[in-house]
């Protein structure tokens, strides 16, 4: 299965943005809002996850393919999450910071964080990679339930639901509506986000045969256009979410001038480091902690946010190509897997 450029530079460029969000001073509406990227990424992830394995959960669920599917999963995400509890444990203890206990520990290393308190959290911002392997856990019985007769009766259903629980988590925001970042909201949240991406898939594939393609890249070209005007507004959670919806399968399937763009070589290969990016920028470049005070003292005119960026950036290529690759390619074990980055 052939990877989709578009949708593997969006995931990129909305790193890029919560990266951004994190690291600069939020001076205006659109820094504001950049922990709405967590939603895109679970939108982006439920349409690309049902892309990849609709057909073969469609029908039946047995042991062994739910234990392969999972291990590819696990390949996917877990060295690098690893990696970077050990590597900001050594930064914390270097600069004499309190460490995790060991039950806490076992919660960090159990992808538990979302469902379970952890007080000198390691990496806080990885509550949402705990909440994607909840959503890997049961995205394969989601996929058969859809794929059943009464298959849009259950869309129905399953997208109100998920808009349901999208409002409720909002009445409990933060920074914005949709600011929730622990307890059972945050995953609230997260789940119905990625509810909404594989529903997208599904009445994508109902409806894009209706369409000509020049039709469906105006869609796409308006979609986008209102995602980002509303993400420089504040309060507008729902809407963006429902604009993202709405966005990324139209971008699987553009054939004009937005899929050249997001072809380009260099937005794709953000795409391919935007793991490393997301886990990377918060724990060590938001806190600086690895500059040594030196640099600080005879370069007082730099912006450090700056620094911060460039440094993520040039540290994601690094744990890509030689963390994340490597171990994914030994966990699975296997050199036939698809193309489609997921």
């Amino acid at each position: 299965m052939n990877e989709i450029k578009p949708l593997t530079s969006i995931r990129g460029l909305f790193a890029l943005y919560v990266a951004i969000y994190h690291i600069f001073p939020r001076t205006n509406a659109f820094l504001s809002n950049g922990y709405l990227s967590v939603d895109l990424f679970f939108v982006l992830s439920g349409f690309i996850m049902s892309y990849v394995y609709k057909v073969k959960f469609s029908s039946t669920i047995n042991i062994k393919t739910y234990l392969t599917y999972l291990n590819g999963r696990f390949a996917r995400v877990y060295p690098l999450y690893a990696f970077m509890i050990i590597l900001t444990t050594f930064f914390y203890f270097k600069n004499k910071i309190p460490l995790p206990n060991t039950t806490e520990y076992i919660i960090l290393f159990s992808f538990l964080q979302s469902i379970m308190d952890v007080t000198n959290n390691l990496i806080p911002h990885a509550w949402s990679i705990s909440v994607e392997f909840i959503a890997y856990l049961t995205f394969p019985f989601a996929i058969f339930l859809l794929s059943k007769k009464h298959g849009i009766i259950s869309l129905v259903v399953i997208t109100a639901s998920a808009f349901t629980g999208l409002y409720l988590a909002s009445l409990k925001g933060y920074w914005g509506p949709l600011d929730v970042v622990g307890g059972k909201f945050a995953i609230v949240r997260c789940l119905s986000d990625y509810v909404l991406g594989i529903v997208s898939l599904f009445v994508f594939q109902m409806v894009k045969e209706k369409f000509k393609w020049i039709t469906l890249e105006i869609a796409l070209i308006f979609s986008i256009a209102l995602a980002f005007t509303t993400l420089n507004f504040r309060g507008y959670d729902l809407l963006v979410v429902v604009f993202f919806t709405i966005m990324i399968p139209l971008l699987s399937a553009s054939q004009g001038i937005i899929y050249k763009l997001m072809s380009l070589s260099p937005i794709v290969y953000l795409g391919e480091i935007s793991y490393s990016i997301y886990l990377i920028h918060y724990p060590l470049c938001r806190r600086l902690s690895f500059i040594p005070a030196w640099f600080h003292n005879k370069l007082p005119f730099i912006d450090f946010n700056y620094i911060a960026l460039i440094i993520t950036i040039s540290i994601s290529i690094l744990t890509y190509h030689f963390i994340e690759v490597p171990f994914r390619k030994f966990i699975r074990g296997s050199p036939k897997r698809t193309n489609v980055r997921v």
